[in-house]
């Protein structure tokens, strides 16, 4: 996951990437698009980041997230804002 080439790997953990979301102020509704999202507070315009699979200097852009999982993600974030 990462904006402008600055990209940290979490494996497959959804709520590690909720948690790096949260932690750079990115608030829901989320605004989902291909490959990533489209989040504040780095706009306007939101900056897109992406999120992708496999290792940094290999990504594999073959698919976007499911349904469920952006949902893990959005609700990894919401807990995360409320500690």
């Amino acid at each position: 996951m990462g904006d402008m080439g600055d990209y940290e790997s979490h494996g497959d953990d959804l709520a590690a990437i909720g948690g790096y979301l949260a932690m750079f102020q990115v608030r829901s509704p989320f605004t989902w698009v291909d490959r990533g999202l489209a989040a504040g507070p780095f706009g306007p315009p939101p900056a897109h980041i992406s999120i992708f699979w496999g290792p940094p200097d290999e990504p594999d852009f073959s698919r976007n997230l499911t349904a469920q999982e952006r949902k893990c993600i959005e609700k990894a974030v919401n807990k995360e804002i409320e500690r």
